[in-house]
């Protein structure tokens, strides 16, 4: 990750969410009670930058995660983000996310996420079913988690300082589209087993 000098006025607020995310999963790691400038540097958001007299400054990684929309394109000129439904009889599209969208203002990375996982998961048709003796409802199939590691994979390995950073996720009938500037890791003969 390179550092970029911007401040914490430069990360959006979402990181909150994220320490409450991060609480539920890792409990033991107390991450709720760090402030926010501790949290940001123990994920890797911030560094001490050691040719610059060790000044704390954010990673272009937690820019992309938890920066404003003005600071990243500030320095990612050609970051884009993407999601399109298109499922139905609609000539362009019946749902839209956007970056630079006025609907959507400060979309980082996690805001991206959180916003296009949603509209994923609920793509899904979910049969009303319980787990095997328990009145608790089946909650998660195949498909679910196949999508959610798609998108993480999707903006995981994707290329942000290639001169064209769209990435783009599409929901059609009855198949799905993830596209981002990136190359695939692996050959297309190992990726089609």
């Amino acid at each position: 990750d390179r550092s970029v000098s911007r401040g914490l006025g430069d990360v959006y607020k979402r990181q909150v969410k994220y320490q409450a995310i991060l609480h539920k999963r890792y409990p033991t790691q107390n991450f709720l009670e760090k402030k926010p400038i501790e949290f940001l540097t123990n994920i890797g958001a911030f560094q001490y930058d050691y040719s610059d007299e060790r000044k704390l400054k954010l990673t272009l990684g937690g820019l992309l995660f938890f920066g404003k929309y003005n600071a990243i394109i500030s320095r990612i000129p050609h970051y884009h983000v993407d999601f399109f439904d298109k499922r139905g009889n609609n000539e362009r599209w019946s749902d839209r996310i956007s970056s630079g969208d006025f609907d959507f203002p400060d979309l980082n990375l996690f805001n991206y996420y959180t916003l296009v996982l949603e509209k994923l998961l609920s793509s899904i048709e979910r049969p009303f079913k319980f787990e095997d003796k328990s009145i608790t409802r089946k909650a998660y199939s195949e498909l679910d988690v196949a999508l959610r590691e798609t998108f993480v994979n999707m903006i995981t390995h994707a290329d942000y300082l290639s001169n064209t950073t769209a990435l783009i996720v599409e929901i059609h009938d009855p198949y799905y589209i993830f596209t981002n500037p990136g190359i695939c890791l692996l050959y297309t003969s190992d990726a089609a087993d």
